[in-house]
């Protein structure tokens, strides 16, 4: 599965939480976000852990009172990071960054 919108979208460093059940999770970084999609990066990620076409619960902090729960999907798995598109759309209401930075894809 080729990503080719890896790194699209707004620089961030906002620390996320993918759970892969309810008492295991992956602790990452997202370091680009745009209204819909998020690029993830990992220290490590076991093989077989997270599954393209999967559905996980994430939880994104955007500072230290700030955080908030998405449902996303996988859409690539590759040795830089993990691509996942947000169920629903990233809300900026109340973040640190500017909304019309986030673009839209197309």
């Amino acid at each position: 599965m080729e990503e080719q919108r890896s790194l699209d979208g707004q620089r961030v460093d906002w620390p996320i939480f993918v759970w892969i059940n309810d008492t295991r999770f992956l602790a990452g970084q997202v370091v680009s976000a745009s209204r819909h999609r998020m690029w993830m990066t990992l220290n490590w990620l076991p093989p077989g852990l997270l599954q393209p076409g999967q559905e996980y619960r994430a939880e994104v902090r955007f500072d230290r009172r700030t955080r908030r729960r998405y449902l996303v999907l996988v859409r690539y798995i590759g040795p830089e990071g993990v691509g996942l598109e947000i169920r629903g759309e990233l809300s900026t209401t109340g973040l640190p960054i500017q909304p019309s930075r986030l673009a839209s894809e197309t």
